[in-house]
């Protein structure tokens, strides 16, 4: 049967896949904050808390202020009104490039707001990653398939493909967090999954498809380094 039937209405099967993907991506959200709490409670973090981290600009702190950050920014949209205006692509978030003046004049206000979430300690932001993930829960699974979020810049996007930036942000900085303090990265396959199938969402807008194919099988002709996405 094709996408849509005679009468034009969108088969059940579409839907139906449709509603799994947005199962997936919120289960695996609430995975990765999962994960990202655990991190906090480590030794090795605490014990590192006011050490430089491996990400240029950030304390062990900071890092961490920031990943709860990017994820309580959901929360936050969730009780803002609905947009109205068309969504865009889940990779135009990341879309543009990171030598972007706009791009480095906005990284200043979110390296000092994560200083400021990270001047809390571990154990504070522990607390309120959990308490986070509880509230989360709910809120995730009331909200329709459909729900539109109003993001930073006023940017909107699909709640699940939000979710998904959400996704690599948790994945990335979990990763960067544990590397700081020499640990392994203990990260849900799921989240990363996803996050792999978005930065490389990602590459194909900024660069385009043959650019990545490039990237992929000829680097001597990959020009862009297009794989590159941050």
């Amino acid at each position: 049967m094709s996408v849509r039937d005679h009468h034009g209405q969108r088969s059940a099967g579409v839907s139906a896949r449709g509603s799994d993907q947005t199962n997936r991506v919120r289960h695996a959200f609430l995975q990765a904050l999962e994960a990202y709490a655990g991190l906090l409670g480590r030794r090795e973090v605490e014990a590192a808390w006011e050490a430089p981290s491996l990400l240029e600009g950030y304390s062990v702190a900071g890092l961490a202020g920031h990943a709860f950050n990017t994820a309580e920014a959901i929360e936050r949209y969730l009780q803002a009104p609905v947009p109205t205006q068309v969504t865009g692509p889940a990779a135009a978030y990341y879309g543009q490039p990171p030598s972007n003046p706009a791009t480095a004049a906005t990284q200043v206000g979110i390296i000092e707001r994560g200083r400021m979430r990270g001047a809390e300690g571990p154990t504070v932001l522990r607390r309120d990653a959990v308490a986070l993930v509880q509230r989360l829960t709910a809120q995730l699974a009331s909200a329709p398939p459909d729900r539109v979020v109003a993001v930073m810049g006023g940017t909107a996007l699909r709640l699940d493909d939000y979710l998904e930036t959400r996704l690599v942000e948790l994945v990335v900085h979990g990763d960067d967090l544990a590397a700081s303090v020499e640990i392994p990265s203990e990260l849900p396959a799921e989240a990363v999954e996803l996050v792999i199938n978005h930065l490389l969402a990602v590459a194909r807008f900024r660069h385009g498809d043959l650019a990545v194919v490039r990237a992929f099988a000829r680097r001597e002709r990959d020009t862009s380094n297009a794989l590159r996405v941050f």
